[in-house]
């Protein structure tokens, strides 16, 4: 039995549903398929959305210590760039993007 991926339409009435936001799972996951330093603009690049959309989640998961402050010597000083945080959250947001 193949399960198919779930629609982008679906994940958001999901992380809507969840979170009370429908951008914060689609967030929460492609933080995880980053696999690493993040910025607003290299997780909204490519799909065609505005970063205002990704920001207020990017605020709160900084905020609950999910994201954490990773500035390095030569950024670019218009990007804060985050460090993903150990948790749980990122292995659930892969299993409800793609089941």
């Amino acid at each position: 039995m193949t399960t198919s991926r779930p629609s982008l339409e679906e994940i958001r009435r999901r992380s809507k549903d969840l979170f009370r936001n429908g951008y914060m799972l689609e967030v929460c996951a492609a933080i995880d398929s980053a696999g690493g330093r993040v910025n607003l603009s290299a997780l909204v690049e490519g799909t065609g959305l505005s970063p205002s959309l990704y920001s207020g989640p990017i605020r709160r998961l900084a905020g609950l210590r999910l994201l954490l402050d990773d500035p390095k010597p030569g950024d670019d000083y218009r990007e804060r760039w985050y460090l993903p945080a150990d948790s749980q959250l990122w292995v659930a947001a892969r299993q409800l993007t793609l089941s």
